[in-house]
């Protein structure tokens, strides 16, 4: 529950906005200018690197979108993890800045959104396994 809850809520920052390469140089330099610690920057990193996967993938292979989803589902997790309640706002705010620089157009918004839809309609089967680590 706490991943459908997590996934809703960054989905939800996320569509209030607005793809790119594995983690562009413009994505890059966001992370590295954005004063964040070693672990908050590899989990941001990491966050950049699934939302990229999403942006490029064939959203006709089922196995594809299981895989990419438990990526997505972990990076959000490690997000979580790393940030102390009161750093929350602040990771908000830069998963929303990584999601907007990846998803410029509205072709790869839409393409979010079905990614979105479909990782749903797999149900458990694009969950994470509880004792996968969340963070690489």
């Amino acid at each position: 529950m706490f991943f459908k809850r997590l996934l809703l809520t960054l989905a939800g920052v996320a569509l209030s906005a607005g793809a790119s390469a594995a983690v562009s140089s413009d994505i890059s330099g966001f992370i590295s200018s954005s004063g964040l610690n070693s672990r908050q920057e590899r989990a941001v990193t990491q966050y950049a690197e699934s939302l990229d996967k999403i942006a490029n993938i064939d959203l006709q292979s089922q196995e594809s979108v299981i895989s990419v989803n438990k990526e997505f589902m972990n990076a959000q997790q490690c997000l979580a993890q790393v940030y102390s309640i009161d750093q929350k706002p602040h990771m908000m705010r830069v998963s929303r800045q990584v999601y907007e620089k990846t998803f410029n157009t509205a072709e790869l918004v839409t393409k979010y959104r079905q990614f979105l839809g479909q990782a749903l309609q797999e149900g458990e089967k694009a969950l994470p396994s509880a004792k996968a680590r969340a963070c690489k």
